[in-house]
């Protein structure tokens, strides 16, 4: 049987992106393999794992193929830290349908803020409550302490995110002093750093806070379209093989999953953030 059409917007980039599949999934039974015992193997198995997703989701396979690679990233992410935050060894961890035990905690790059930001997004996207809740244990500390570096309005970002999903009330300062670092005239940062901080995480804070807050200044609906537009923008300037990374939007993804399951009426689609991914399709739950 032949593959299904790549979307419209990605089909000039074809092989490419048909090319990055095939070696990721022909990879990801030794990930899994090497991961099962080896914590510091698990930041390569999620890596593959989404570009397995993100370029299968480019060459219109089906959502429940591409929730299968989504949850094993979620899945990674989410050992990482649990072996990180564990007051005693061994831990167990589950990467897809395969047991995972874990002697030591992870190399201290691994388990950094923008993974912990990747992981609760993955965690919502697939509905997954336990890694979701395993990763709301997980307090700011732990990623600020990691080797691994990135801008401080990922950290507040972070910290804002875990705040509000835990339940507290009073987010708002939080949230606008994560808007407010990103701000690269002041918090200089390299001019490739500041346009991915204003076209992707910019975006990503305002859609976050449009999905949690009664009193956003934009609906939902508004926020998610300017989020994909400056995801469109950015990432159609990158280069192969680069640019697979932006196939999808895991932030956005599970943000809309978010704002979707708390009840936000919304009719965005696109390619980076497919609405069948958004309402779960392919999980098997109810009203999907």
């Amino acid at each position: 049987m032949p593959d299904p059409p790549l979307s419209r917007a990605l089909r000039p980039n074809e092989f490419p992106v048909r090319k990055l599949f095939e070696e990721a999934v022909a990879d990801l039974p030794a990930r899994i393999s090497a991961s099962q015992s080896d914590l510091n193997a698990l930041g390569a198995l999620v890596s593959t794992a989404l570009q397995a997703a993100k370029c299968g989701a480019a060459l219109g396979h089906s959502p429940e193929q591409i929730f299968a690679h989504l949850q094993l990233a979620a899945d990674g992410n989410t050992a990482i830290f649990v072996a990180a935050t564990a007051k005693a060894f061994p831990v167990t961890a589950w990467l897809g349908d395969d047991e995972a035990v874990y002697d030591l905690a992870p190399h201290a790059s691994l388990p950094h803020v923008t993974r912990w930001l990747n992981g609760i997004f993955l965690a919502l996207l697939c509905r997954d409550e336990e890694s979701f809740h395993r990763l709301l244990e997980v307090t700011p500390d732990i990623w600020r302490r990691s080797t691994s570096g990135f801008p401080e309005h990922e950290y507040l970002f972070a910290e804002a995110v875990h705040a509000t999903l835990r339940g507290r009330k009073d987010t708002a300062d939080m949230m606008i002093a994560a808007m407010e670092a990103t701000d690269p005239k002041k918090h200089p940062m390299p001019r490739s750093a500041a346009e991915m901080t204003l076209a992707i995480s910019v975006p990503a804070i305002h859609g976050f806070w449009c999905a949690v807050a009664k009193n956003a200044t934009k609906t939902f609906d508004e926020a998610l379209t300017l989020a994909i537009v400056k995801h469109k923008e950015y990432w159609e300037k990158q280069t192969w093989p680069d640019a697979f990374r932006g196939l999808l939007s895991i932030n956005l993804l599970g943000i809309a999953a978010l704002a979707h399951d708390r009840g936000e009426k919304f009719d965005v689609d696109s390619d980076y953030v497919p609405m069948s991914l958004v309402c779960g399709e392919g999980l098997g739950l109810k009203g999907s």
